[in-house]
């Protein structure tokens, strides 16, 4: 699927114009910049720029929220600006592991709200609105797949890309062996383990996670013409070796 390579897509030379992203930031904004205007947000307790000593790493900006997070739509979410060669590539805002069974109303909820400021699909094929895509999203993580939903949208000038990623926290192991200290741990595990599969219903094992990436809309574009090539090329060389 197309959307699965996008994060790693962008090169320096592919920064191109300026375009508004997310909460005035603005594509190519420099950490420091985008320090500044996420600290004036409210939500922001504490922002700070890290600059690894490390050759080619790119820069971070670290983010405290007060409370649980950035809310929208009575979800709290995480915000994550990207670089690339220093510069701001785009805006990433996750919610990390919340409920399964209420996702795709979220979902839902989310896209709609979205589409009064970016009216369009950015291009065919990236609008899964039914139930049903959600179901198959759930059978491809059951099948050891990556199970995801995911829409884009577009004004023109700025592309929001959501996904949601189904996801399952995993049983612990069961520790037959080892000593008093080991069995104690795997027990603690369990019991930790056994108050998660409380929440949501009593589907607490059962999670998702819902993004919402502000790309420009010329670079979204050009990632997929990317991709599309890409996958022309690989299709091309397995012909020759049918």
């Amino acid at each position: 699927m197309l959307f699965l390579v996008f994060a790693a897509m962008l090169t320096p030379n592919d920064i191109g114009n300026v375009a508004p992203l997310w909460n005035e930031l603005i594509l190519g904004d420099s950490p420091e910049i985008v320090a500044e205007k996420l600290g004036k947000l409210p939500e922001v307790s504490k922002i700070k720029v890290k600059r690894s000593i490390k050759a080619g790493k790119e820069p971070d900006v670290d983010i405290n929220l007060v409370g649980a997070g950035y809310e929208i739509l009575g979800d709290a979410y995480q915000i994550n600006p990207v670089f690339n060669a220093g510069k701001l590539k785009f805006v990433k805002l996750s919610t990390g592991q919340t409920c399964r069974n209420t996702a795709f109303t979220r979902y839902a909820s989310l896209t709609d709200a979205l589409r009064a400021k970016y009216p369009n699909v950015a291009h065919e094929g990236f609008e899964q609105k039914d139930k049903g895509a959600f179901i198959q999203a759930e059978l491809d993580h059951l099948n050891g797949r990556r199970g995801s939903l995911y829409t884009a949208l577009t004004n023109g000038v700025t592309t929001v890309h959501v996904t949601v990623e189904i996801l399952t926290i995993a049983r612990p192991s069961i520790n037959y062996n080892g000593n008093a200290i080991t069995r104690s741990l795997n027990d603690l595990q369990w019991s930790i383990y056994r108050t998660q599969l409380q929440a949501c219903g009593g589907t607490g094992d059962q999670r998702a996670m819902i993004s919402i990436n502000y790309h420009s809309a010329e670079n979204f574009n050009a990632m997929i013409e990317t991709v599309k090539a890409t996958m022309t090329d690989e299709k091309e060389m397995a012909k020759d070796r049918l």
